[in-house]
């Protein structure tokens, strides 16, 4: 059994909004975190998983030091009482290190959030994006301690 630990998987948002008002706004509050694990077991693919409500599930391949949470993003600047179509997608699935080291990388295999928000009397609103991620399943390579990341597409369109 070989443990590695792993720090900080962190998705970086690609934003593609479908809005008919110049004036609306995204904000990220918080990007979707899969928290600090551990890998005990990579002889086979593993999954974490972080719903959009911030519930964290994983296969027995993993052991979670410190918990992941969802993407939360603010909306404002829409019509008050609107409700706004949301949708979410993988557009970087292959995990990359900043750092440039060689080491095996994730797959961010899915992503999901509601697929509607209706705004309040200010004209803003909350939207959580959660996602599921797989290990390389290889036992052969490794990974460093380090921070990942990958890429999603929100759209929101009303």
């Amino acid at each position: 059994m070989h443990f590695i630990r792993i720090t900080n998987i962190k998705l970086l948002f690609g934003i593609c909004l479908f809005v008919s008002s110049a004036q609306a706004a995204v904000e990220l509050e918080q990007a979707l975190d899969f928290g600090t694990i551990v890998i005990i077991d990579n002889s086979s693919v593993g999954t974490i998983s972080v719903t959009p409500s911030g519930k964290i599930d994983f296969s027995r391949h993993f052991r979670v030091l410190t918990l992941g949470h969802a993407a939360e993003f603010t909306l404002s600047q829409y019509p008050s009482y609107k409700m706004l179509s949301i949708g979410a997608a993988v557009m970087q699935a292959q995990t990359q290190v900043a750092s440039g080291l060689g080491t095996q990388q994730f797959t961010l295999v899915s992503v999901k959030t509601d697929t509607s928000v209706v705004t309040d009397s200010n004209g803003m609103a909350s939207v959580f994006i959660g996602g599921t991620l797989q290990s390389s399943g290889d036992p052969r390579g490794h990974y460093i301690d380090t921070e990942y990341q990958a890429r999603l597409l929100m759209t929101i369109d009303y």
